[in-house]
């Protein structure tokens, strides 16, 4: 599978779990701080790989960075 592909491929992965989480977690929910740092893990890291000179797996950058959309 060429990269560009399995990039999108993963990014399309965490785009749906986080709509999942968004959608169907409630408050309610004994795992909700676990699946929340779970996604926040994967986005994180996938970031982190994509753009390693600009990123380590505990840094995103901020809004200003990438300029208004």
């Amino acid at each position: 599978m060429p990269p560009q592909i399995k990039t999108l491929k993963e990014a399309s992965e965490i785009i749906v779990a986080l709509w999942h989480f968004i959608e169907n977690c409630t408050d309610d929910d004994p795992e909700r701080n676990d699946k929340f740092f779970a996604l926040r893990e994967r986005v994180r890291n996938f970031y982190a790989s994509e753009n390693p000179r600009e990123a380590t797996a505990r840094t995103l950058p901020s809004r200003g960075s990438r300029g208004r959309h």
